[in-house]
């Protein structure tokens, strides 16, 4: 069912939706934006508006339209719609349009994705440091792969140096340049790495960066004003004598990348429930990360992080447990 309902204080509906595996938050009432519609922080308010008034409400769509199931892929926005893409069940592109209440499908992806942390620059998104294959023992996409939204069309692109290919790892584009940190060089084999690059699409050249403080995978990156925060992430371990897979071995500190300084730091609190392969969105000043897994297997937990004060608060649980979603935030 679709849920629209008025924050405290505001005439303006809250959209809250969770979409299969894939999760959009809509925010009641939206911070101040840039020219791109991107939130700006608010220095003078230490908590922004928490877009979860009233917690989590399951939507469908105006026209019947519904998502298809994926999980360890990934999803950003685009303009004024979500765009969701790879994952281990399929390899087609698909737009969210919140504003209609609708799902399209678009093309098929040249590659069967996962685990990546897909990045949008100049119109068109960047696939890099991506896995394609099957548990435990996946592959290392070898190129870099470009989508052109507007075209709807799929480039192949610089090969990735061999000594530098990964999965699971996190990406963020600034300054024209696109930064990988953290992976698995060997799928869920004990490969973690703490690697940091640059990618310049511009000349389609790799300069190899100072290493994150530890090593990580399942983790996402987020941009904040000039600095990159690394949250969550494992140290994936698949071991047949334990069983298969080892998913506790999280990591709870969330490391920092100052861009005009070039020198990574750790901040002093950690988060709250450590857990890898989940949703993280930035909202205003405050970085929410929703679900994910641990020792205790896929979970529900949505926490958010202000990267003013460092501080973290506990937000609703979102209605189901959940590993590897993607989110966003509109409005």
């Amino acid at each position: 069912m679709l849920f629209r309902f008025p924050p405290p204080h505001s005439s303006r509906p809250v959209w809250l939706l969770l979409i299969g595996v894939a999760a959009v938050v809509c925010a009641g009432m939206a911070p101040a934006q840039d020219a791109d519609g991107d939130l700006l922080p608010d220095a003078s308010d230490p908590y922004p508006q928490d877009p979860f008034n009233g917690g989590w409400r399951m939507l469908t769509t105006s026209d019947g339209s519904e998502p298809l199931l994926r999980h360890e892929g990934d999803g950003c926005r685009i303009g004024d719609q979500f765009l969701v893409l790879g994952g281990r069940e399929t390899d087609v592109v698909e737009f969210f349009d919140p504003v209609a209440n609708t799902w399209r499908q678009t093309s098929e992806a040249p590659v069967a994705f996962s685990h990546c942390q897909a990045v949008q620059l100049n119109g068109r998104l960047y696939v890099v440091g991506a896995f394609t294959g099957t548990y435990p023992d996946e592959v290392n996409v070898p190129n870099v792969y470009i989508y052109n939204v507007a075209t709807d069309e799929w480039t192949k692109g610089p090969l990735i140096p061999t000594g530098r290919r990964r999965g699971a790892a996190a990406a963020v584009a600034y300054n024209g340049k696109i930064y990988l940190a953290g992976g698995n060089t060997k799928g869920h084999r004990a490969g973690y790495v703490a690697w940091f690059d640059e990618f310049d699409p511009s000349t389609g050249t790799w300069k190899e960066m100072p290493n994150a403080p530890q090593a990580r995978d399942h983790h996402r990156a987020v941009l904040f004003q000039d600095r990159m925060y690394l949250l969550a992430g494992r140290r994936s371990v698949y071991d047949e004598k334990l069983g298969g897979g080892i998913i506790s071995n999280t990591v709870k500190d969330v490391d920092v990348f100052d861009f005009k300084t070039g020198v990574w730091f750790t901040m002093p609190n950690a988060i709250p429930t450590p857990r890898a392969g989940c949703g993280v969105l930035s909202h205003g000043r405050d970085f929410i990360v929703a679900g994910g897994e641990n020792g205790n297997g896929a979970n529900e937990s949505v926490e958010a992080l202000d990267a003013i004060t460092g501080a973290w608060r506990v937000l609703p649980k979102m209605n189901q447990r959940r590993n590897g979603p993607v989110a966003e935030a509109f409005g």
